[in-house]
């Protein structure tokens, strides 16, 4: 098979602008780091793998180290073998084997954030719970918008206009003296604060507003849920509509 020929500089194309600016950037960078952004998508992905492969092992060390108390205060009521700050065996005897004082004074730093155990719980045997598949619930009496509005200053509370509230868990949260405004911590992300928010999303700022554009929220359900791909395939759609109507009827009287 002959090989081909070169071309003739007259028949070749010529070099767009936009890749001669490219190589000209290119070359007046130093850095490798600079670099990465030029270089092929293969190349980035390989490195980027290389790097999520050295570091992740550093990461899971210093996260299992700051949260060591998060996960063992959790693991007091999840687990049923953890009782009242002890640990309990499986055998007969109860507390046979106590906890360890540095992971009892870690479960000391939040009191008020505790486990409450269920009548049922306490009148049963501590060893069937696992059998009756009974766990105790948790209760969260030290959240950011409880403490900030039982103060003077009521730092980060601020308040929204919802008409016709129709949920009930947030009936409370209504202004004695302000009819259908209700109140929320702005930097709380308990339930309540979130269903506040989602409630006056019309009424908040642009920013916030948008958190909430794409949730479907019932009244009686405690878990918001996205709206699907062709839910907001619709909405986009018929904004679109809806602006175009507007633009061509005001053309029509100009």
């Amino acid at each position: 098979m002959p090989l081909q020929r070169k071309k003739h500089p007259r028949f070749r194309k010529k070099e767009t602008i936009e890749s001669k600016t490219k190589k000209e950037k290119v070359k007046k960078k130093k850095s490798i780091i600079e670099l990465i952004p030029h270089l092929p998508q293969d190349v980035k992905d390989y490195i980027y793998t290389l790097l999520m492969k050295d570091r992740i092992p550093s990461w899971k060390l210093l996260h299992q180290k700051e949260f060591h108390s998060t996960e063992l205060f959790f693991s007091m009521g999840l687990n049923p073998h953890y009782h009242y700050d002890f640990l309990c065996g499986i055998s007969i005897e109860p507390y046979k084997n106590p906890i360890s004082f540095k992971n009892k004074k870690l479960l000391e730093v939040n009191s008020n954030s505790k486990w409450k155990t269920s009548k049922r719980m306490r009148d049963e045997v501590f060893t069937s719970w696992e059998n009756y598949v009974m766990y105790p619930k948790f209760d969260n009496c030290n959240k950011l918008c409880e403490r900030q509005v039982g103060r003077e200053s009521q730092n980060g509370i601020k308040g929204v206009f919802i008409e016709n509230n129709q949920c009930k868990e947030i009936e409370y949260r209504e202004w004695l003296n302000i009819e259908g405004k209700y109140w929320y911590h702005e930097k709380c992300r308990c339930i309540t604060c979130d269903r506040v928010r989602y409630e006056g999303r019309n009424k908040l700022q642009i920013k916030d507003r948008e958190k909430f554009h794409d949730i479907l929220w019932d009244h009686s359900s405690s878990q918001w849920k996205t709206k699907s791909p062709l839910e907001k395939k619709y909405e986009n759609n018929f904004a679109k509509i809806m602006v175009w109507s507007l633009l061509t009827d005001f053309w029509k009287e100009y």
